[in-house]
């Protein structure tokens, strides 16, 4: 009896402290907001600025020379409520005044809750033609040089209507002009965007104007070829079951396509080539289908040159790029990508992947972060709309998954196709990020759902630390070819956060600087190591990072605490089925030798230190029924010369506050300590 009210005493004091460092490490967005106004920024335009509200518009520009009159240089447009931010019309005069090719932005936006504080913040991606085709997402402020708008008012382009909408209106006027709906020239976009909050909206009112993120119905007006090119070994069932899905909704939503589909096999065994070939040719030629092909190739596994054999064999004016394990689940699906590939500036068109029978998301465009091309939302469910309905309707971003990639046959090859140095992964990225330095723009059909059976063709890439080893190479490779693409995404904000959630934001302060504060890891020694015993696969470790810091902040140029020495290690750590807030934590290091996947440890030595708790929205909201895994983040830094040179392997020591209980458990990642471990990464 004591000895459960003493377990008690300790279970409650534990909660408590997991609490309290909860609110430490969550970022309140009024807290955030308030610190943010604080900062002034250093402005050098004088150039005074109009407001007009949207519900005015007609009313105030029915006559031009009343803008001639107003006398300045800029006028800017808002939402009918709300206000104007502290300095907003400075960060407006300075963006005109430091892009002189520039004649219309946006900004961002929050809203005032009944508290009075702000909140919901809305940090929108850079231009994004085809997201504003779907949605105003311009919300509630944008601002023009009165010098175009009376261009446009000139030239007449129809009446201005009244209301709310007239700002959307006035906006699609004043952005062809401007030529937001033409290729860029590489990634100069010819409308601003504003990464600032410049407005503070009100709760109640619609920042969309009626106009929001949804499914949507497009025509062909002609008639258009398109090659599906599949490729695919030893899984006939999982291909029948591809090509059954997309004849079975080969319907009237089929009109004006023609299209033809080819196998590319890489090697399957001879029982199940023949099941292949058989299947092949009892396919049915109705509807748009005119041919199936069968294009068997023996050799090892390279999805790049698969992808690139099948192009040079196509005929087709459009490519789809299409998984063997893609369920097609919708109408109207090939309809709407190749609407989308039709338009003059679209680069790469996708959908949204969804796990099967779930609404679980698997795919919603990718998003280029520090830690690499990354899925939002990934095991998120799609019922809900998240972050201003980043999952419904039509979404420019850097890139969209090769599990599903259409895009016009000549534009691929103007981005040099596959790159086949990149033979499992990444090379759709490569692809996307070409045509993104090519001045198109890469589209996600979210309003197009199919079924992806993921990594049934390969495995999964994250099951061993051979394959980790693989993407860590092929990533290299990547960055390589894209060094100026490093953590830069024009699509997704840099507020706003790099894990898998997209609604959270990052602290005011630069990413790496909240590095830099961390304070360098103390390691004790295990001589001894721990019992077997304690080694439990209920502690799952994510190492989403393990290498230099130069690395990390590759293409940053911060100086002073030799910020780009040393070592750095960032991912998740959690129980299965226990109370987290029991734990404290510690990461673990070992000797090892051996490859990556087969290594072994040196001796029983262990070296354990503290980490930086770091709050992880995501992680948290993919572990439905599990306690206190708010805190699951970690980073350690670690400065040069601490470690001796060598191979280290990266694990995690949980210890119960509340009882005697200890559970270690080890990553497949590799830290690698000297000189060399960049050049061994890069061979």
């Amino acid at each position: 009896m004591l000895k459960q009210t003493i377990r008690d005493i300790l279970i409650h004091r534990q909660q408590r402290l997991y609490r309290e460092r909860i609110r430490k490490r969550h970022i309140y967005y009024h807290d955030w907001e308030k610190d943010w106004e604080k900062v002034r920024p250093e402005f050098h335009s004088e150039s005074k600025a109009a407001v007009i509200r949207y519900g005015r518009i007609r009313e105030t520009l029915c006559d031009v020379r009343r803008i001639e009159d107003i006398g300045t240089e800029i006028v800017i447009f808002t939402a009918d409520k709300g206000r104007l931010t502290k300095y907003a019309d400075d960060y407006i005069a300075e963006y005109f005044n430091c892009h002189p090719d520039i004649s219309l932005l946006y900004g961002d936006e929050d809203q005032i809750g009944v508290d009075g504080l702000p909140q919901n913040p809305y940090f929108k991606p850079d231009w994004s033609p085809d997201s504003y085709r779907s949605a105003f997402y311009i919300g509630s402020i944008f601002a023009v040089r009165a010098s175009l708008l009376v261009e446009v008012l000139k030239e007449g382009h129809g009446q201005l209507p009244e209301g709310a909408c007239a700002g959307d209106f006035l906006f699609d006027q004043l952005a062809r002009r401007a030529g937001g709906y033409q290729v860029r020239e590489g990634i100069n976009f010819r409308i601003g965007h504003v990464d600032e909050i410049l407005f503070h909206g009100l709760q109640s009112q619609d920042l969309f104007c009626g106009r929001v993120f949804s499914d949507q119905i497009h025509r062909l007006d002609s008639t258009v070829s398109v090659s599906i090119i599949i490729p695919s070994k030893d899984h006939p069932e999982v291909l029948e079951q591809c090509i059954h899905s997309i004849l079975t909704h080969d319907t009237g939503d089929m009109q004006h396509i023609s299209y033809e589909i080819l196998i590319i096999d890489n090697g399957s065994s001879d029982v199940n080539r023949q099941k292949i070939s058989t299947m092949t040719e009892k396919a049915e030629h109705e509807g748009g289908l005119r041919a199936v092909r069968y294009i068997y190739r023996q050799m090892p596994f390279n999805f790049s040159r698969m992808c690139n054999i099948g192009a040079k064999l196509a005929d087709g004016e459009y490519f789809l790029f299409l998984n063997d394990d893609i369920e097609v689940i919708q109408d109207g699906w090939l309809r709407e990508l190749t609407a989308q590939a039709l338009l003059p500036w679209a680069g790469a068109v996708g959908a949204k992947l969804l796990y099967p029978d779930t609404d679980l998301i698997q795919h919603a465009g990718i998003t280029n972060v520090r830690l690499g091309p990354m899925h939002k939302l990934q095991k998120m469910h799609d019922e809900e709309a998240h972050y201003f309905g980043f999952n419904r309707g039509i979404h420019d971003l850097i890139g969209v998954t090769g599990a599903c990639l259409m895009v016009n046959s000549a534009r691929f090859q103007e981005a040099g196709g596959y790159q086949e140095d990149l033979a499992v992964a990444f090379n759709d990225v490569d692809l996307c990020y070409a045509l993104i330095e090519k001045g198109y723009y890469n589209i996600c059909c979210n309003h197009i759902r199919l079924y992806h059976h993921e990594s049934l063709s390969r495995g999964n890439d994250t099951e061993d630390a051979q394959k980790m080893e693989r993407l860590a190479h092929e990533y290299d490779t990547l960055m390589r070819r894209h060094e100026a693409l490093y953590h830069v995404d024009p699509f997704y904000h840099r507020y706003l956060t790099d894990d898998e959630h997209v609604a959270d934001f990052l602290r005011m302060e630069d990413a790496d600087r909240q590095v830099q504060k961390l304070t360098g890891a103390r390691f004790r020694t295990c001589r001894n190591g721990y019992p077997p015993q304690w080694t439990d696969e209920c502690l799952r470790i994510g190492v989403e990072y393990a290498n230099t810091m130069s690395r990390w902040i590759r293409n940053y140029h911060l100086t002073g605490d030799g910020l780009a020495d040393g070592y750095f290690i960032k991912g998740y750590s959690f129980v299965i089925g226990s109370d987290n807030a029991y734990y404290t934590r510690r990461l673990l290091l070992r000797r090892v030798e051996g490859e990556p996947g087969a290594s072994v440890p040196t001796g029983p030595e262990v070296l354990e230190t503290s980490v930086y708790d770091c709050y992880r929205e995501d992680i948290r909201n993919n572990l439905e029924g599990q306690v206190h895994v708010d805190l699951t983040g970690f980073r350690v830094r670690i400065q040069a010369d601490t470690l001796p040179e060598g191979k280290y392997q990266v694990g995690m020591l949980f210890s119960d506050q509340t009882s005697r209980q200890r559970i270690v458990n080890w990553a497949p990642n590799l830290l690698l300590i000297g000189e060399d471990q960049d050049a061994e990464q890069a061979e």
